[in-house]
């Protein structure tokens, strides 16, 4: 059993992943249980998610959003109501169906439009006003929601990490890991002292008026809801260009806090050095089109797709070298790139991933690194 995850895995692949147990996270208030996957129900196994457009107004000193969510997707069967999930702490103003008002009720995390005619093949958009107090995380990123914290200067430093309880703790989506949709649009409307880092490209950064700023972020790759992040504080960019594998470039940028660019561009070589490795043991980093990021985030580190939310204060460890950039980096192929259709397979996430660095203690310090990596693995597995 993986003491990131908590799922089991096969012993030859399962390592420690230097984290806390995850596995299925439970909420620790009176809200119902609000967990990723799962079964698969009918109103939401009849349509396919193609793409997500989410603005999202971020108020730092109130802790609360207020957005919109539209979805366009496809029909695979005949339906007379489907379903999103959100989690109740969240209000819901008002549903679209195609341009027009639909009949919806949310309740038990889960937003369900009825008196629907939908045939297979038909397209489908719907729009979901709502906002509110978003669930703040107990534990992030083992326990997750929104972190709301602030840099020694008091500015306002925030996060979201949902692996365990998927996307719906902050907007309305299909909450399963079994749809991908094939890109997303993300706009966020913040203080304009403040920088918004989030997944993919970033289109557009514009003043929008009365002290205010909307961050235009968008991803053309498939990706997994819990890897959709906002990221939000006073950042300053470490870059650099990576040459590739593949024969091209990809841009790497670091979002750092402004005190910390000195140890940023300290660690920038390693931290290459990590994607190097990934590459040239498992193949071309596969974003790309749209880069390698890394954001400083008040929690340990998530791996959320091309913006690796990084933790670990740049520590170097008892085996000179920073794991935590190294195991969440390896998510960028697994995880990212080869995802599990269902939670009970995420080993394949955390099983390849962890394998990964022990051979990386290989090629850096020899063949005993190794050894000593896979000895003490097999040291913290308790399903022998």
């Amino acid at each position: 059993r993986c003491w990131h995850c908590g799922f089991l895995a096969p012993l030859v692949l399962l390592a420690a992943c230097g984290l806390a147990p995850l596995g299925v996270a439970q909420d620790t208030d009176a809200a119902p249980l609000n967990a990723s996957g799962g079964e698969l129900l009918a109103d939401q196994a009849c349509y396919d998610v193609l793409h997500y457009d989410l603005t999202l107004a971020i108020d730092t000193t109130a802790q609360t959003i207020d957005g919109q969510l539209i979805m366009t997707a496809a029909v695979l069967a005949a339906a007379g109501q489907i379903a999103l999930d959100l989690d109740d702490r969240l209000t819901v103003s008002a549903v679209t169906v195609n341009g027009e008002p639909a009949s919806w009720t949310h309740s038990d995390g889960r937003i369900v439009l009825t008196g629907l005619a939908l045939e297979p093949g038909a397209s489908l958009i719907v729009a979901v006003s709502y906002g509110g107090a978003p669930r703040v995380a107990p534990n992030p990123p083992w326990d997750g929601g929104f972190t709301w914290e602030t840099t020694d200067d008091g500015s306002p430093w925030v996060a979201t990490s949902c692996q365990g309880e998927g996307a719906d703790l902050w907007w309305p989506c299909k909450d399963h890991p079994s749809d991908k949709p094939e890109g997303m649009d993300l706009r966020f409307d913040v203080s304009a002292d403040l920088v918004a880092a989030s997944n993919g490209v970033l289109v557009s950064n514009t003043l929008i008026g009365q002290g205010q700023r909307r961050f235009h972020w968008r991803t053309e790759q498939p990706i997994s809801n819990y890897c959709v992040a906002l990221n939000l504080g006073p950042y300053v960019t470490v870059s650099t260009v990576v040459e590739s594998v593949a024969g091209d470039d990809f841009p790497f940028v670091f979002y750092v806090l402004p005190e910390n660019v000195a140890a940023a561009r300290a660690a920038l070589p390693d931290f290459v050095d990590h994607l190097r490795f990934f590459e040239q043991t498992i193949g071309p980093y596969p974003f790309r089109a749209e880069k390698y990021g890394l954001v400083e985030t008040p929690h340990l580190g998530m791996e959320h797709q091309t913006i690796i939310a990084y933790g670990n204060r740049y520590r170097q460890g008892s085996e000179d070298y920073d794991w935590l950039h190294h195991h969440e980096a390896s998510h960028e192929w697994w995880a990212n790139l080869v995802t599990a259709a269902d939670w009970k397979d995420m080993w394949i996430h955390e099983g390849f991933g962890t394998y990964m660095q022990a051979l990386y203690l290989e090629q850096r310090f020899g063949v005993d690194a190794y050894r000593t990596k896979m000895t003490s693995t097999r040291a913290r597995l308790n399903n022998r």
